[in-house]
């Protein structure tokens, strides 16, 4: 009887360490796919569109990204928006 109770925590156990992981890839991905706006200052934005005028549209993507956690694509999407 006690080797169905150890192995019904065990399976318990590892369905929760499977959950975990599960979540934890599903932020991930909810932070590659935009779930969330990008948010960035007046001074960042206005630092943005200066080097969008400047033709520095690599520099300004590269700047959303680090500001902002943003995705290649986000922020390419983000500049070419302004």
């Amino acid at each position: 009887m006690e080797t169905f109770g150890l192995l019904g925590f065990l399976l318990a156990a590892l369905a929760f360490i499977q959950i975990t992981i599960m979540n934890r890839k599903i932020k991930d991905l909810e932070k590659r796919i935009g779930s969330r706006p990008i948010e960035l200052s007046t001074e960042e934005q206005q630092h943005v569109k200066e080097l969008k005028m400047q033709k520095q549209t690599v520099q300004a993507v590269k700047f959303v990204r680090e500001k902002s956690g943003a995705s290649l694509i986000e922020a390419k999407q983000y500049v070419d928006s302004l």
